[in-house]
């Protein structure tokens, strides 16, 4: 516990919904937000939670306002989590945690002649982009997302590249590494990659962004001109991440042809970048680039995908024998998540008379 966290219960109860959050790091706060609104409480009332508040509870620039939302969030994390961590606070201890940092916020100065003291303040994330949403029945690939996450470790790596045929999932990998670098990075940008013009429109954006916030003690200069057009603020984005010592995460998703993003590609020292493509071409195999390959399923995968999908397309009628079995008989040759929607097998099963 460091000093701000042993004098400010706000935050206390911050960091104690940190390190709940943490435990499902490749869950998005939308996801989370909307799992936690479906969680029925004791009362059976339940709760509605905006993905926004989420990170405004956990970096301790708000507090919820009723105790059920705090008790919707850790039951939902505890569901998807497979339970209650061994350290995790009793609901009690929620209770005292959310109950100091509410009265916190609006205790009145006992001395009103003593000068406030300044309180140091969260410095604000700015996150800009909207990644995909997660995809129905989607698979978690733990040896993949342990090669992004050690390139993001690695010094020598600036860049990593997904690369792999479509539809096997490289989007999904690059959305959850965005949101595990949100416990890191105070920079986030997604960007749609397909064409330069989409680029351009997001680092300008990004600029924009930046040129009214305060971030890490970084001020813009009074004055300073913002840029007239996309070009001119794209450029000025560029240049920040050369130059800045914030930390950063650009993603550039779907590149169709590197071509387009010549002169545009993120540098600096501070960050990182994540490139999906189906492209292997020369001039993304550049010094500082590691190349991560995501292949198609493997034949397990495809299964468990499978039954997920027909559990949640079915329901009962996935078959009596279980989900996974029936995915198994319909369809053992899967191999990537889009293959089920192109694939020849019959809607409905064959009767008995037809024949062999």
């Amino acid at each position: 516990m460091d000093d701000r966290e042993a004098g400010d219960p706000r935050a206390r109860f911050a960091a104690a919904l940190t390190r709940l959050r943490r435990r499902l790091p490749d869950v998005s706060d939308e996801t989370l937000a909307r799992r936690a609104s479906a969680v029925e409480l004791p009362s059976g009332r339940r709760v509605a939670v905006n993905a926004r508040r989420l990170g405004e509870w956990a970096s301790g620039q708000s507090v919820p306002r009723r105790f059920e939302a705090v008790m919707a969030l850790v039951q939902a994390v505890e569901r998807a989590a497979g339970g209650a961590s061994a350290d995790q606070p009793t609901v009690a201890h929620w209770q005292r945690l959310w109950r100091a940092a509410r009265d916190y916020r609006s205790s009145p100065d006992p001395d009103p002649g003593r000068q406030p003291q300044p309180q140091p303040q969260p410095q604000p994330q700015i996150v800009i982009g909207r990644p995909p949403s997660d995809a129905a029945a989607l698979r978690r690939r733990d040896g993949l997302a342990e090669s992004i996450d050690a390139g993001m470790r690695d010094a020598s790596v600036r860049q990593i590249l997904l690369t792999g045929a479509g539809g096997v999932g490289k989007s999904q990998l690059a959305s959850a590494a965005f949101h595990r670098a949100k416990q890191r990075a105070e920079v986030l940008l997604w960007v749609p990659a397909g064409d330069r013009l989409s680029v351009l429109g997001s680092y300008a954006r990004a600029w924009r962004a930046l040129s009214g916030a305060r971030i890490a003690g970084e001020v813009p200069a009074p004055g300073t001109d913002p840029g007239g057009d996309d070009e001119t603020q794209a450029d000025l984005f560029l240049a920040w991440l050369r130059s800045t010592a914030t930390s950063w995460l650009v993603v550039l998703d779907d590149i169709d042809d590197p071509g387009e993003v010549a002169g545009l590609w993120p540098a600096g020292d501070a960050g990182r970048t994540v490139l999906t493509t189906r492209r292997r071409d020369a001039t993304l195999l550049r010094p500082g680039v590691r190349v991560i390959a995501v292949g198609v399923f493997t034949a397990d995968e495809a299964i468990a995908y499978l039954a997920d999908r027909l559990l949640l397309d079915l329901g009962p009628a996935a078959g009596h024998h279980g989900p996974r079995r029936t995915g198994a008989r319909i369809w053992r040759p899967l191999r990537q998540p889009s293959a089920i929607f192109h694939s020849p097998f019959p809607r409905r099963p064959p009767s008995s008379s037809t024949p062999a």
